[in-house]
C-alpha cells in the first residue's frame, strides 16, 4: 500500500540515484558520450516508470549511448551508468528524465 503510494506520487518521474561522477571517472576510461552527453553514475535500483524504460531499452533516439555502454571494456560497470545518465541528461528528453543534475 505504502510503496504503491510513493509511485503514485512521483507523477511519472524518475527516482535514480546519482553522485559526483569524479572520484569514479576511471571507470568511463575518460571517454565521451555521444548526443553531448554527460556521465552520471548511480545505484542500479531505482523506479523508472515503464516509458522511459521503453525508450532507453528499445528507442532509437538513445541508440548510440547504448550500444557503447553494450560494448564490451568500453566502460567498468556499465549497469552503475547507463539509467543515471540517460536520467539526468535531460536535453535527450526521455519520459520523465530529471530536470536537475545531482548536487
Amino acid at each position: 500500500m505504502e510503496l504503491v503510494a510513493a509511485l503514485k506520487a512521483l507523477n511519472g518521474s524518475n527516482l535514480v540515484e546519482s553522485v559526483e561522477l569524479c572520484k569514479f571517472a576511471f571507470r568511463t576510461n575518460n571517454r565521451p558520450l555521444p548526443l553531448g552527453a554527460t556521465w552520471y553514475k548511480g545505484s542500479i535500483y531505482g523506479a523508472i516508470p515503464r516509458e522511459f524504460l521503453h525508450e532507453a531499452v528499445m528507442g532509437t533516439a538513445v541508440g548510440p549511448i547504448r550500444n557503447l555502454m553494450l560494448e564490451p571494456n568500453y566502460i567498468r560497470n556499465p549497469d552503475e551508468f547507463f539509467f543515471p545518465t540517460l536520467a539526468y541528461n535531460s536535453h535527450l528528453h526521455l519520459p520523465g528524465a530529471c530536470l536537475h543534475s545531482p548536487a
